[in-house]
């Protein structure tokens, strides 16, 4: 199916694509590829608040984002 969704994604049919992910994620919720791919159809849909949530799966609980200070 993950195949299916790239192809779909490849030829620019987000909805479908989502709609395949989405099945994919409901199967194995911790694949973190599946909702990575996710965050990419949604934004491309101009559902961006969606996608950041999506992006937001694949970073740990409780980690910080990292600020490094260039001298």
């Amino acid at each position: 199916m993950i195949q299916q969704a790239n192809i779909l994604y490849g030829q620019r049919e987000f909805a479908a694509a989502e709609e395949t992910l989405r099945k994919l994620i409901k199967k194995f919720p911790k694949n973190a590829f599946e909702h990575y791919q996710l965050g990419n159809v949604l934004y491309q849909q101009g559902k961006a608040e969606e996608a950041i949530g999506e992006f937001d799966t694949l970073r740990p609980k409780g980690a910080e984002i990292l600020k490094i200070s260039l001298p």
